[in-house]
C-alpha cells in the first residue's frame, strides 16, 4: 500500500507540475510588452541575438546609413516565425525590432498569437484600430499598448467569420472576430524604420 501511495503522490506532483508549467509562459516563451519576446529583448546585440535563435533564414531588409551604420531586418523560419530589425554595425548592431508569429509565446496575462483583439482589449488596456486594406471590408485589425515615445507592442488579427461569406453577403454581426497572428514590440527608432503608428 505504500508503494501505490507513493506513485500517487508522485503522479499527484507531476500533475501539478505540468498545469503549472502550462497555466503560466516561461521566460523563453513570454511576451514582455515593451521589452521583448522569449528569449530577444530591444536592445540586445544582434551577436546576442544569433546565439539565441541560431543563424537567420534571410534578410528580408537592408538599409545603409553613415560611418557603417545599417538597419538589417532578419528572418528566421519559413512563414517566417521570428523577425528581428537591427539598428548599428555589424555584431554590435543594437534590436530595434522584434516579432513573432508562435503561438506558444503569451503575455503573463495569457494574450498572444491565436487571441481575439477583445482578449488583448480586456488583458492590457490595448487601442484596437481596423485594417481596410484595398477592400471595402474589413480585413484586419491591430491594437497597440506603449506610451508615446516608448517601445509599443502591436497585435496583428486577421478577420475571422463564423459562417461562410460570399461576395455580396458580407459577415453578419456577431459573428465577426478578428485573430492575433502576429505580434511585434518595437522602440522609437524601430517604429521609425518599420513605418509603424508612432503618435
Amino acid at each position: 500500500m505504500r508503494h501505490i501511495a507513493g506513485l500517487v503522490a508522485i503522479a499527484t506532483t507531476f500533475v501539478l507540475m505540468v498545469g503549472s508549467t502550462s497555466a503560466a509562459p516561461s521566460r523563453d516563451t513570454l511576451i514582455r510588452p515593451g521589452v521583448g519576446i522569449g528569449k530577444v529583448n530591444l536592445g540586445m546585440t544582434y551577436g546576442a541575438v544569433r546565439n539565441a535563435l541560431g543563424r537567420p533564414s534571410t534578410v528580408l531588409e537592408k538599409r545603409r546609413f553613415g560611418f557603417g551604420s545599417y538597419f538589417v531586418l532578419y528572418a528566421w523560419g519559413l512563414a517566417p516565425k521570428w523577425t528581428v530589425g537591427v539598428l548599428g554595425r555589424g555584431d554590435r548592431a543594437r534590436v530595434v525590432s522584434v516579432a513573432s508569429t508562435l503561438r506558444r509565446e503569451k503575455t503573463p496575462s495569457g494574450v498572444g498569437v491565436g487571441s481575439t483583439d477583445r482578449a488583448v482589449q480586456r488583458a492590457l488596456g490595448a487601442r484596437c484600430f481596423a485594417d481596410w486594406g484595398h477592400t471595402e471590408a474589413v480585413t484586419g485589425r491591430y491594437c497597440f499598448v506603449g506610451k508615446r515615445g516608448k517601445p509599443r507592442t502591436f497585435f496583428y488579427g486577421t478577420r475571422k467569420c463564423a459562417v461562410p461569406e460570399t461576395r455580396y453577403q458580407l459577415c453578419p454581426d456577431g459573428k465577426l472576430t478578428f485573430r492575433v497572428y502576429e505580434v511585434l514590440i518595437a522602440n522609437r527608432d524601430g517604429l521609425r524604420l518599420l513605418n509603424l503608428y508612432a503618435d
